[in-house]
């Protein structure tokens, strides 16, 4: 079967580390990565739990684009030194991140992963505006 095939292959992604010499775009992980693993955990009526164990890998990957106090998280990462690339910030990407980094919060019962994505749209919200 195609859906658990695409199980096991998930369960062996390793995140610990880039695969290729590039950064990660925060956005694009999320979207893609993380809001794929907590769908097809979600479709699967919560049978695989290792979706949940994986999307949880990954955001704390991700995790590390929000540096100190910052609101917003940098948009990329690099997941073998686990730091940001220090540049700006795209709004309309750090705005957007709510519904898979709440979700995971949910499935596992820790307010973490919300509580940085909340805080990116909270901050965006209440920029001055000229």
């Amino acid at each position: 079967d195609l859906f658990q095939e695409a199980v096991t292959f998930s369960s062996n992604i390793d995140f610990s580390k880039s695969q290729t010499p590039d950064t990660v775009s925060v956005f694009e992980t999320t979207i893609r990565y993380l809001g794929g693993l907590l769908s097809a955990f979600e479709l699967s009526d919560q049978k695989y739990p290792v979706l949940l164990e994986k999307a949880k890998e990954v955001a704390d990957k991700l995790a590390f684009a929000w540096v100190g106090q910052n609101a917003l998280p940098f948009g990329f990462v690099n997941f073998t030194a686990n730091s940001p690339t220090m540049a700006t910030s795209n709004i309309a990407e750090a705005g957007t991140l709510t519904l898979e980094w709440s979700t995971l919060s949910s499935h596992i019962g820790d307010q973490t992963y919300a509580n940085l994505a909340v805080g990116a749209v909270r901050h965006i919200a209440n920029l001055v505006r000229v």
